[in-house]
C-alpha cells in the first residue's frame, strides 16, 4: 500500500512540475511576441507587419548576350556594384527619391538610343499602388514609366538627342510615395538590361553675319561652317534672298567629299544697294547627291539700313551674289 501511495504521489509531483512548465513556456511565448508586434514595421508598404524577408538575388539567364555588336553596346544596369539608395535597407521600392546609380564606359563616343529590359524581382503592389520611375543618362532624364501590380518586366525603348561619353552615368530614380498599404517593389542587381545606341554622325552647317544691320560703306563678315563626317559626298549650295525686293538667287552650289571639315569666310563689301531699307535672308544647306534630300541646313537674317544723304549711284543688289563669287 505504501509503495502505491508513494507512486502516486510522484505522479502528482510530475504533473504539477508539467503544468508550471507549460505555464512558463506559454508565458515567455506570449513575452517574446508581444515583444516582436512591438517591435515589427511595415517595410513593404502592404499593409501587413513584419513579414518581410531577406531576399538573397540569383542572377537569371539574360536573354541579350552582354558587349559591343556593331553599333550597339548592352550592360547590365543596375548590377552588384552599383550603389541603391532606398528608403528601407530591405530594397522594398516606395518612396520619392529612392534610386539606383553607377557609371558605365563604352566604346560609343555617344548615344541617342537605349533599350531598357528591367526585371522586376519581386513585388507586393496591389490596387492603385504604383511606382513612378524614370531613366537618366549623364544627367539627362531620357525615359519614364509606371511598375503596376502583377508587373515583372518593363521593356521599354527610349529615343533621344546625343549624349557624349564614352563614360555615361546611369540613374534609376522614383517619383512619387506609394500610398500606405498599396505595396511596393525590388528591382534586384544583376538581372536587367541597357543596350545602348551609338549615334550615327550626321552632316552639320551653320551660317551667321557679324551683327545684324549694315549701312552702306561697311564691310559684312559672313561665316559658313561645314562638317560631313560621314563617308559619302555633299552637295553644299548657298542662296540670298531678300523677300521685299522679291529676290531670291543662289550664291554657290559645288560637291564637298566625305570626311570634310571647313569654314568659308567672305568679306563682303556694303554699297548703296537700295534707297530704302530691306531685310537680307541667307540660306545653307547640304544635300544627298543622289536623292537631293537636306540632310543639313541653316539661315541667318541681318538688315540694310540707309543713309541720309546718297553716296554714289545705287549698286544692285542682285550684284552682290558675283562678288561672293
Amino acid at each position: 500500500m505504501k509503495k502505491k501511495k508513494m507512486k502516486k504521489k510522484e505522479a502528482k509531483a510530475k504533473a504539477l512540475a508539467l503544468a508550471i512548465c507549460t505555464v512558463f513556456l506559454v508565458a515567455m511565448s506570449g513575452i517574446v511576441l508581444a515583444d516582436q508586434s512591438e517591435n515589427a514595421v511595415d517595410l513593404n508598404n502592404n499593409g501587413i507587419l513584419g513579414d518581410e524577408t531577406s531576399t538573397v538575388y540569383v542572377p537569371s539567364a539574360l536573354s541579350v548576350e552582354t558587349g559591343v555588336k556593331e553599333s550597339t553596346e548592352t550592360v547590365i544596369f543596375p548590377s552588384s556594384s552599383d550603389t541603391y539608395e532606398i528608403y528601407h535597407s530591405y530594397l522594398w521600392w516606395w518612396h520619392v527619391g529612392d534610386k539606383v546609380y553607377g557609371d558605365r564606359t563604352l566604346t560609343l563616343d555617344s548615344v541617342n538610343k537605349v533599350d531598357m529590359r528591367l526585371q522586376i524581382t519581386e513585388s507586393v503592389l496591389s490596387g492603385s499602388g504604383h511606382c513612378d520611375m524614370f531613366l537618366s543618362i549623364n544627367g539627362v532624364k531620357v525615359g519614364s514609366w509606371q511598375v503596376l501590380e502583377g508587373d515583372t518586366v518593363i521593356e521599354r525603348t527610349f529615343t533621344f538627342d546625343p549624349i557624349t561619353g564614352p563614360v555615361y552615368s546611369i540613374k534609376i530614380e522614383e517619383t512619387n510615395e506609394v500610398e500606405p498599404g498599396k505595396g511596393s517593389c525590388q528591382l534586384g542587381p544583376d538581372v536587367s538590361t541597357l543596350t545602348f545606341y551609338g549615334a550615327e554622325e550626321k552632316p552639320t552647317i551653320s551660317i551667321s553675319t557679324d551683327k545684324f544691320k549694315y549701312c552702306p560703306c561697311e564691310t559684312m563678315l559672313i561665316t559658313v561652317d561645314i562638317s560631313n563626317p560621314t563617308d559619302s559626298p555633299v552637295i553644299f549650295k548657298w542662296f540670298v534672298g531678300a523677300p521685299t525686293l522679291k529676290f531670291w538667287k543662289q550664291v554657290d552650289k559645288k560637291e564637298l567629299p566625305a570626311g570634310y571639315e571647313g569654314t568659308i569666310e567672305i568679306k563682303l563689301h556694303v554699297g548703296e544697294w537700295s534707297k530704302t531699307p530691306f531685310g537680307i535672308v541667307w540660306y545653307v544647306d547640304l544635300q544627298d547627291p543622289e536623292t537631293d534630300q537636306v540632310l543639313a541646313a541653316d539661315s541667318t537674317c541681318c538688315a540694310y539700313c540707309t543713309c541720309k544723304e546718297a553716296i554714289s549711284v545705287p549698286t544692285p543688289f542682285e550684284d552682290i551674289t558675283v562678288e561672293i563669287g
